[in-house]
This record gives structure tokens, C-alpha cells and sequence, in this order.
């Protein structure tokens, strides 16, 4: 199991990694994880080859933690030695882990893309080349038809075989009892994510500062390395009005724990989502998601119709997240609703659809 970005630091592409690892060593399966790591030398009692330190390198709008040292070519050589019966390469093109594995490796490839972008991606220089490294792959694996879109260019001459399985969850983990409050405690509206513009801090603030003046009891819980002292001349009214809790970075195990805690998940993001694996975890916390109606959001929430807002509305934002304080029966059917779509992506029904494409592709 391969994947280019640090281990040491949070990131939904190696959890989606160190997920599907366990789940499928819990069927028997074994598994070893590469991977580069700052600091972290063990994952979770798997057996794991650290290809060394990062850089934060910037990739569209975000800061990726990648490892671009020239060793790490000859130490993964020396790895792959070991003749794996399959391997899974998450995000094949991205330097250098899982580009130089996808160069070196010589047992079957399966590889995952993760990615979206709303901009035409940068492999188009480089045409001759891609195509000759997408054949390398026995099986691609896109977690959305909008992460399918992005590669599109470089599948039309691959001649393997292409699925769409989205990521998987371990639903139970997000099932625990919900924090049941007094009819007095202030109404919950969560933020979890990265600090970066595209993910739409400013504008639930801008909302949240307009729910402000109608003094509802309201709080909102901000999970992620956020500093919001730009915003208090922003939205002064905010401040003073509404009970707001900074987390700062967490990991996933507090996560529920969070979730369980929150009336409203919001994710009012602006582009660059393949997926959304945020949403699935508040829908299997039975906590009503305001997501906006991006691609890669709505490739998950289109299955039951469930509802989304436009992009970069703060009006909208404010009216969902009202709507929802004060009809308790409509919070009520959104969970359930939302319960119906998290269940096609627990583990034990993504597991076996990729465990069945490594059962193909060694035989082949």
C-alpha cells in the first residue's frame, strides 16, 4: 500500500490507505504500508517502510507534504525486492513515492486517484510520457466520476481496466450515542478542515455572523489549524454574540467524538473536492450536513437526493443552517437520509470491490 504524502501529519488519502490496510488484514490479508513520515515510525502495529522526511510543496491551492529526495528511488528499490503478490499505488503520478514505485514496481499495480482540480491538469506537457505510465497500471481505481473527469485525458489509450469505488468509512466507528443536551444548550454548527480558501471558512463566518443578530443560542466548533483574528473587525457581531471553540489540528480518533456533539456539519467549500469524505462521517454520526453543491460533493449526496446549497452563497448557508435550528423534525429526516448513503461506503462493502480487483489483476 503506497501513498506519497507524509504520514506524520493529517491527510485523508493515507487514512484512506491505512483504513483499507486494516481492514484488509482483518480478512486475512497481508499488508505492508510505504510511504515517507516526518516523524512517525509505526501505523497502528503495520508493518511500515518510512521513506523519510517532507517538504510542504505547494500543488493548486493546497500545501501537500511530499518528499522529493533522489534516495528515496534506490531505498524503494531495495523494498520492492520483496515481491509483492499486488501493489496498490494511491495517487501514481505524484512525486516521488508513488511515481518512483509506479517506475520500479514489478508484481501488478493497482492505483487509486484521489484528486480534482477545476482547472485542465498539468500532465498535458508531458502526453507521450503519461501514457506510457498509465499502462504500467494493471487496474485504475477513481474514487468519483469527478475524480474519473480529471484523469480522463489519460485514459482514453490506457489499455487496463478502470472502476469507480468511492472511499470507504468504518461506519460503527460514528454510530456511538449521540450528546443529548438541555433544551437551553446553544444549537452546535461544526467546521472541520484545512485552512485554505477553498474550503469556505470565511463565508460560514459571514453566515454565521448574520444569524447573529437574530440572538439565537448558538455555537460554533472550528476543528482545524484556523486563526481567525482577521475576521473579528470582519464580523464583529459574531464575537460578541456567539460561543466560538477553536480545536485547532485534530486526528481522526476524536473526530466522532466531535461529531457527536454537533447539530450541523457545515462544508461550504468552493472547488477542488474529489470526494468528501467529511460528509460521510457526519452522515454516519446522524448529524444533517450543509454542504455546498460542488462535484465530488454532490457524486456523494446525489444518491438519495440528499440536499445541497450553492457555491459561495452566504445567504444560503445562513438560511440552511436556521432552517435546520428550528425544525428539529427536518434535522430528524435528514440523518435518516443520510444514513441510507453512508451505508454504501462502510469497509465491508468498499473492502471486497478492491479486494476483488487484486484477486483480477494476479491472476491476470
Amino acid at each position: 500500500m503506497v501513498s506519497p504524502y507524509d504520514f506524520s501529519y493529517p491527510s485523508g488519502v493515507n487514512t484512506q490507505a491505512i483504513n483499507l490496510s486494516k481492514y484488509l488484514i482483518s480478512i486475512g490479508h497481508n499488508v505492508d504500508i510505504i510511504g515517507p513520515s516526518s516523524t512517525r515510525t509505526t501505523i497502528d502495529g503495520i508493518t511500515f517502510h518510512s521513506l523519510g522526511k517532507c517538504i510542504s510543496f505547494p500543488i493548486a491551492s493546497t500545501a501537500t507534504r511530499i518528499s522529493l529526495n533522489p534516495k528515496i528511488f534506490f531505498n524503494l528499490r531495495a523494498i520492492l525486492k520483496k515481491q509483492f503478490d499486488v501493489i496498490h499505488i494511491h495517487e501514481p503520478f505524484m512525486p516521488l513515492v508513488s511515481l518512483s514505485t509506479l517506475l520500479l514496481a514489478q508484481s501488478p499495480i493497482i492505483a487509486t486517484f484521489h484528486a480534482y482540480h477545476e482547472y485542465k491538469n498539468n500532465y498535458k506537457i508531458l502526453q507521450n510520457m503519461m501514457y506510457q505510465l498509465m499502462n504500467r497500471i494493471d487496474h485504475a481505481v477513481c474514487v468519483s466520476k469527478t475524480s474519473q473527469s480529471y484523469i480522463q485525458a489519460w485514459l482514453e489509450k490506457f489499455t487496463g481496466d478502470v472502476s469507480i469505488i468511492g472511499n470507504g468509512i468504518d461506519v460503527s466507528r460514528f454510530n456511538g450515542p449521540r450528546k443529548h443536551h438541555a433544551v437551553s444548550h446553544p444549537f452546535t454548527v461544526t467546521f472541520i478542515g484545512r485552512d485554505e480558501p477553498r474550503k469556505g471558512l470565511k463565508l460560514l463566518l459571514e453566515a454565521m455572523n448574520k444569524l447573529s443578530y437574530s440572538n439565537y443560542p448558538m455555537k460554533l466548533l472550528i476543528a482545524g489549524p484556523h486563526d481567525l483574528s482577521p475576521y473579528h473587525n470582519l464580523f464583529p457581531n459574531l464575537f460578541n454574540k456567539t460561543e466560538i471553540e477553536l480545536l485547532g489540528p485534530v486526528n481522526n480518533d476524536v473526530i466522532p467524538n466531535i461529531l457527536s456533539a454537533t447539530d450541523v456539519l457545515c462544508a461550504p467549500s468552493l472547488e477542488g473536492e474529489s470526494f468528501g469524505i467529511i460528509l460521510l462521517e457526519g452522515l454516519a454520526s446522524h448529524t444533517p450536513v450543509v454542504a455546498t453543491n460542488i462535484k465530488g460533493y454532490t457524486d456523494v449526496l446525489s444518491l438519495r437526493n440528499y440536499p445541497t446549497i450553492p457555491v459561495n452563497d452566504t445567504g444560503a448557508i445562513a438560511n440552511a443552517v436556521e432552517t435546520l435550528l428550528l425544525n428539529p423534525s427536518l434535522r430528524h429526516q435528514m440523518a435518516e437520509l443520510g444514513n441510507h448513503i453512508v451505508r454504501k461506503y462502510d469497509w465491508t462493502v468498499i473492502g471486497p470491490k478492491i479486494e476483488s480487483i487484486y484477486w483480477d489483476v494476479r491472476g491476470k
